[in-house]
């Protein structure tokens, strides 16, 4: 998988990598959850995720935890946030802080 994907890094070394940068996303998103641009990129990802793995490898999709029903999940979470997110905006009574 890392020589189609991650030519130019080590297998290990990918891993590593990719490992550090969910767990720093995962917790920007924790530290600004009320915010709406630390969504987009998780949509956004999850969704060119999802197809470059198509393009590149198809055969993953027939696991049974397979890219597009997790990156689905991650997409659908992400909205839902992103929704929620946009109505406690909207909810706000100025007059009552």
């Amino acid at each position: 998988m890392n020589n189609v994907l991650m030519p130019f890094l080590e297998k290990n070394l990918a891993l590593m990598v990719t490992g550090i940068l969910e767990i720093l996303y995962s917790i920007l998103l924790v530290v600004f959850m009320n915010s709406k641009k630390i969504l987009y990129p998780s949509i956004i990802f999850s969704i060119l995720a999802t197809i470059a793995l198509l393009i590149f490898l198809p055969s993953l999709f027939t696991n049974a935890f397979n890219p597009f029903s997790i990156n689905l999940a991650v997409c659908a979470l992400s909205v839902i946030s992103f929704l929620n997110v946009k109505n406690k905006d909207s909810n706000r009574n100025p007059v009552y802080p």
